[in-house]
């Protein structure tokens, strides 16, 4: 095998220090282990190819040294521990000017580690495209499609199927499983509990305990695999550290490609039987809306956003409604959706006109999130998250 690293170094050369190569060489042989002769460097028993050229820097006091290091043992462990002592000869001689030109060493173990990550990551995507199939459905997403988003689909797109994975990011995958959410909103919450203040009787501990977020494992998977969501998401996070350094060629060692095996390992074991048990999850059709709006908000951090600020304004139109609208109106908050409500607001004209057109474009676009597979650019899903804020700072002056 053989494989190449190169360094370039810089020194500054005002005190005449590594003012040439034979200096250079001095300073590596200044470690009583190492001896350079005839195009190779030996430390202890191990032996490298060895070539250096140096060239002043103009107008400057310094100069670098290109440093070309090639191996051709089969022992890649023996060149990794020779770099790893000229290394630390140079940062400490050279106020670490050591910049990396060229890594096969890095390049050998991405090669190794990248069909593992890509397995696992594939794994994972496996799961949630199984349970949302098999417990959302998404038959079932088709036929919830909002009427006004139903006759805006052109003919050719109706039959597609939503493909909600196919663009998540590695990490953004594990925020389906992992991120705790609750399917109730913070006002029926303080409903609750004014309630449990007033009465201080009649509510069960359970009857609170459901508002409480959770995760989708915690909800559907911890009850049937031995394992809790916090060993699997900071595994994935872990994992998700050392794919980032293979993708974006940083140095990738003999330790990053053991640890990639071990998560890899840790990982699989929990996903395979996670997919095992698919058929013992059930997940409650009052539930499901809320599942498939999870899995699309995770999709990136701008989608995500969208999501969080859209529930702000559903939560603020309904305060608001329950201030302006006669109490047996909001009787149901469940029956009394954002339209719903909007519909009330425009009857009674507690609500600009223009206000409310606002609000019910991003109530469709919402839901065309949701229900359609349209591909979203980012700067759409921005443009309507600036477009919430500023409806939210409007409505707000409403109360």
């Amino acid at each position: 095998m053989d494989l190449k690293v190169e360094y370039l170094v810089i020194v500054e050369t005002k005190n005449s220090f590594c003012s040439s190569i034979g200096a250079f060489n001095n300073l590596l042989k200044s470690h009583t282990d190492i001896t350079i002769s005839n195009g190779t460097l030996k430390y202890k028993e191990i032996e490298i190819n060895y070539n250096v050229i140096t060239e002043e820097l103009p107008g400057k006091n310094e100069r670098y040294f290109h440093l070309y290091l090639s191996s051709n043992s089969e022992n890649i462990s023996d060149f990794e521990t020779i770099l790893k002592v000229l290394r630390g000869i140079l940062f400490k001689a050279c106020s670490n000017h050591v910049q990396t030109l060229w890594d096969d060493i890095s390049f050998y173990y991405a090669n190794k580690a990248y069909p593992l990550i890509y397995q696992i990551e594939n794994l994972m995507r496996k799961l949630i495209t199984k349970f949302m199939l098999t417990n959302v459905g998404l038959g079932w997403v088709k036929e919830n499609i909002p009427d006004e988003v139903r006759t805006s689909i052109r003919s050719e797109k109706k039959e597609d199927t939503p493909d909600y994975l196919y663009k998540t990011d590695f990490i953004q995958l594990a925020n389906f499983l992992f991120k705790k959410y609750s399917p109730y909103s913070q006002q029926a919450l303080l409903e609750i509990i004014t309630k449990l203040v007033e009465e201080e009787e009649g509510l069960e501990t359970q009857d609170l305990k459901k508002y409480l977020p959770q995760s989708n494992w915690e909800r559907y998977f911890s009850n049937i695999v031995d394992c809790e969501h916090e060993y699997l998401n900071k595994r994935w996070s872990q994992l998700y550290d050392l794919r980032c350094k293979i993708a974006h060629n940083n140095t990738l060692n003999l330790k990053d490609y053991t640890d990639i095996i071990l998560l890899v390992s840790e990982i699989k074991e929990k996903l395979e039987k996670a997919i095992e048990s698919l058929d013992k999850v059930e997940v409650p059709e009052e539930d499901r809306e809320t599942v498939v709006e999870n899995i699309v908000s995770n999709s990136n951090d701008i989608t995500m956003e969208f999501f969080n600020s859209y529930k702000l304004l559903d939560e603020i139109i309904f305060m608001l409604a329950q201030r302006l609208l006669p109490n047996n109106e909001l009787e149901d908050r469940r029956q009394n959706n954002l339209r719903s409500i909007l519909r009330k607001l425009s009857e009674h004209e507690m609500l600009n006109e223009g206000l409310i057109q606002e609000i019910l474009h991003i109530n469709k676009f919402r839901n065309e999130l949701v229900h359609t597979n349209r591909d979203f650019k980012v700067q759409e899903v921005d443009y309507e998250l600036r477009s919430i804020r500023t409806v939210i700072s409007e409505v707000e002056r409403c109360f």
